[in-house]
């Protein structure tokens, strides 16, 4: 209460004194309109060269609330003009040519400098009739209190871009963790937005998966139940049979087909060899494949094609004059 009674005071003189000095110049103006006119009367015979029928020439109507106006931005573009001049004399030590000279007497050139933008202030100020320290003082609160609320409105802006931008970073695992597996087939890529999640850039790959050999045993107690898992990008996870009590190698040939892009440098092809438990499994070994080593063996294999090649399952008999699982044409 004693703030609000404290403000209430301060406002109250400081329109009292805005009124006084209103006042003032109204009375100053009045007193130079005064001598002005009998000036006028005294330097020239105005009575002489009016009409005989006593008609009086009629004074303008001068405004006092416009003239008011008008001397208060008078005032106002002086007081600007000071703190523009006090600012480019704060700047003159880092300018070049003093530069030199003040650069190591800093700590000495700033407080003088301040000094005497003070002095200059409170000189103009007391040479001002309309503007005084009060005014300003309530300027710079409005400023400052226009420059907070922008401040606020930014900060606020730039939370919400972090919120969405730590959303974008962490959506696959929010994704995995409402349900949704493959959170990049239901999303996409800037890619796939461009082409109009268009499939012409995909081409079919069928992978033939020959036998595994020299794997560790995961369990002491049993030998390993060997299976493969194949991820690559927007194809689903795939997996083989698994094989129990294969141990060290295991004789696969099993085949799965992908969709695979061959400019997409981004995403590999991951072959994991896992160890099937009771409840879940464990990665014995995994190779990863760019896709510039798929198109090295792809080009590799273009070699072949005046050959008949079959492919699909039950193409390792020998019924065929070339069979599919034959180790040499299998590339590891």
């Amino acid at each position: 209460v004693s703030k609000l009674i404290w403000y209430n005071n301060t406002f109250q003189q400081a329109a009292l004194h805005r009124q006084a000095k209103q006042i003032k110049v109204l009375q100053v103006e009045n007193e130079r309109l005064k001598a002005d006119l009998e000036r006028l009367r005294a330097s020239s015979n105005i009575s002489s060269l009016l009409p005989r029928n006593n008609i009086t020439l009629a004074e303008p109507a001068v405004n006092p609330v416009d003239r008011h106006a008008a001397e208060l931005k008078y005032e106002e573009v002086i007081l600007v003009f000071t703190l523009v001049g006090m600012v480019l004399v704060w700047s003159l030590p880092l300018m070049k040519p003093f530069r030199r000279c003040c650069e190591t007497r800093v700590h000495k050139v700033y407080p003088s400098i301040t000094l005497l933008n003070l002095l200059v202030f409170g000189v103009v100020l007391n040479r001002l009739y309309l503007i005084s320290v009060n005014m300003v003082f309530f300027w710079v609160v409005a400023a400052l209190e226009v420059v907070i609320n922008q401040l606020e409105q930014v900060l606020i802006g730039l939370v919400g871009l972090i919120a969405l931008l730590v959303v974008w970073k962490f959506k696959d695992r929010i994704l995995e963790a409402i349900g949704i597996e493959d959170g990049k087939a239901l999303i996409g890529e800037p890619r796939d937005w461009l082409t109009c999640w268009s499939m012409r850039r995909f081409h079919a790959m069928e992978l033939l998966i020959l036998k595994v050999e020299g794997l560790p045993a995961v369990k002491l107690h049993r030998e390993n139940a060997v299976f493969c898992e194949i991820t690559h990008g927007y194809n689903v996870e795939m997996k083989t049979r698994v094989h129990h009590g294969a141990g060290h190698k295991c004789s696969v040939k099993e085949s799965v087909q992908i969709n695979f892009d061959p400019v997409d440098y981004s995403r590999c092809l991951r072959i994991s060899v896992k160890d099937q438990d009771i409840v879940g499994n464990s990665e014995i070994a995994s190779v990863q494949l760019s896709s510039t080593q798929i198109n090295r063996l792809n080009h590799a294999s273009k070699t072949d094609r005046h050959r008949r090649r079959p492919v699909g399952w039950g193409v390792s008999s020998g019924s065929t004059d070339s069979p599919v699982w034959t180790p040499s044409r299998v590339q590891a």
